[in-house]
């Protein structure tokens, strides 16, 4: 994961995280979870808009907040367990909520006091506009990419996606101006 001001990159293995200076390529960090390891599950990694804070998913249970300043934890999510978990780790827009999927729920989270801001059921969601008033979720089975709102938790649109041998790996993400869609697949083709 590189932070937003491109000076840091975390790495995350199941029983630590460390971050690196991408001048040096030198470590600064190092902070290790004191939890059991879930060999290949890893929820993720995700900086705090002004780059400060990093968030650490090493299993589907646990999400650590870590101040890059001071090495200190500052608060420990526990989600339910998710066997095969889908992940979606991110901070808000204005760095005091991590919005995390588990189970099908987005959930707001506030760092500060770690009660739940708000709750958006509506499944796997791959990806939020950068105002966050948006969400999109990938149907591979149906090819189609839904577009919903975020306030409402209502599909505004739905985009076909067509690949040519069935379903294979779809991306999506927001381009910078927040309206605009990129859509990948790994087999086959998109449109």
């Amino acid at each position: 994961e590189l932070s937003p001001d491109g000076k840091l990159l975390a790495t995350l293995s199941s029983r630590s995280a460390t971050v690196w200076n991408t001048a040096t390529g030198e470590p600064l960090y190092r902070f290790f979870f004191d939890v059991p390891a879930w060999p290949g599950y890893r929820r993720g990694l995700a900086f705090s808009p002004d780059s400060k804070r990093l968030a650490c998913g090493p299993t589907s249970e646990h999400i650590f907040v870590w101040d890059l300043a001071s090495g200190k934890e500052l608060r420990r999510f526990t989600t339910e367990f998710e066997m095969f978990g889908y992940s979606f780790l991110r901070f808000s827009k204005d760095g005091a909520a991590l919005i995390v999927e588990s189970n099908d729920v987005l959930s707001w989270l506030n760092v500060e006091t770690g009660a739940t801001i708000r709750r958006l059921p509506h499944g796997r969601i791959k990806q939020l506009s950068p105002d966050e008033r948006t969400f999109l979720i990938v149907k591979e089975s149906k090819q189609q990419v839904l577009i919903g709102d975020t306030m409402t938790g209502k599909i505004t649109h739905t985009l076909p996606i067509a690949a040519m041998f069935g379903d294979g790996e779809h991306g999506v993400l927001f381009l910078p101006d927040g309206v605009t869609l990129a859509v990948v697949c790994h087999v086959g083709y998109c449109h």
